[in-house]
């Protein structure tokens, strides 16, 4: 997977879409490593993510 290949969401995390699911992983490109800050259902909370990042 090439994570840079999603586009940015919620700068600086990115999207990617589950191509059967209602789910979408978000996650920051690190240098070294992918952080996966959450795994989202697409009409649940949808903002409940954000306090990770910060």
């Amino acid at each position: 997977m090439q994570p840079t290949l999603f586009r940015m969401f919620d700068p600086p995390a990115r999207r990617h879409f589950g191509p059967r699911f209602p789910y979408a992983v978000v996650y920051i490109d690190l240098p070294d490593r992918v952080w996966v800050v959450a795994v989202m259902h697409f009409k649940q909370q949808p903002g409940y993510w954000s306090e990770r990042v910060k």
